[in-house]
């Protein structure tokens, strides 16, 4: 995944053409079958019209296998002892873009204190809701929630409940 939309779209068509397939099928082969997910599925806006992932969101994943995903990136792309993702790609996409230092590729950053009282090594994913996978690489740990309610919910508020609960 790229740093932009325009990106983002150029890198999925090239999975596709150097996979022979497209990068809906190459993704649920390659990344999310490997990874052992039971609940992952894109929403019908996810998909292009030549079937195609427009990356960037409209996901449905269970809590379990979002987990799964902030574990593969916290194991520096690997899963039971196999390599699904370069170390490299994991260090760049967790890693400050050149146009926002609080985002990598799709991965909301820590570097600058925006979550206030969080480690700055904490990288997370955020959805509708309340929907967040924290990846904290100091604690090796993942926590992955699926909303606190039915207001949106901002991850500085989720993680104000979470590190009430966390050890120090």
């Amino acid at each position: 995944p790229p740093l932009h939309v325009y990106g983002t779209r150029m890198r999925t068509t090239s999975v596709a053409a150097a996979s022979g397939t497209t990068s809906h099928d190459f993704m649920m082969r390659e990344v999310v079958g490997r990874l052992g997910c039971e609940a992952f599925a894109y929403q019908p806006e996810g998909i292009d019209g030549a079937g195609n992932v427009r990356v960037g969101g409209s996901l449905l994943l269970s809590c379990r296998d979002a987990a799964r995903l902030g574990q593969l990136y916290l194991d520096g792309g690997r899963r039971a002892g196999v390599q699904i993702l370069t170390p490299e790609y994991v260090a760049a996409a967790t890693s400050p873009s050149p146009l926002n230092p609080d985002y990598g590729f799709l991965w909301w950053l820590n570097t600058s204190g925006r979550i206030a009282g969080a480690p700055p090594s904490m990288f997370y994913a955020a959805g509708a809701r309340g929907q967040f996978c924290f990846v904290l690489p100091g604690q090796a740990m993942v926590i992955a929630t699926m909303g606190f309610g039915r207001r949106p919910l901002t991850a500085q508020d989720a993680w104000a409940v979470l590190r009430e609960v966390l050890p120090a």
